[in-house]
């Protein structure tokens, strides 16, 4: 499964859900040891990508709507699609 996929799939809260017994574990080894999580692990990196993916997820809906659009704007217009741009801009700029 490509990271794109996996982070998609790690916004829906039943996958949260289902690695918990995961994100206690490495929590609990970091804790212990007073290490980092081992980034060599695949299933280190795949806890941490997807706790961080659910966090983001989660955290959007704290945002003001004024940032929510001027980063859609951003989004947009740093891919040079300028009439896509303007068009947005119209709609976005109150």
């Amino acid at each position: 499964m490509s990271v794109i996929e996996r982070s998609i799939l790690a916004t829906d809260l039943a996958q949260h859900f289902k690695i918990l017994p995961d994100i206690s574990d490495l929590a609990g080894r970091c804790r212990s040891t007073l290490k980092q999580a081992d980034l060599g692990s695949p299933r280190d990196r795949f806890t941490l990508q997807a706790l961080m993916m659910t966090g983001a997820d989660l955290g959007a809906v704290t945002k003001p709507w004024k940032v929510i659009t001027w980063g859609e704007n951003f989004l947009i217009c740093s891919v040079r699609v300028p009439a896509v741009c303007r068009i947005v801009s119209r709609f976005t700029s109150t």
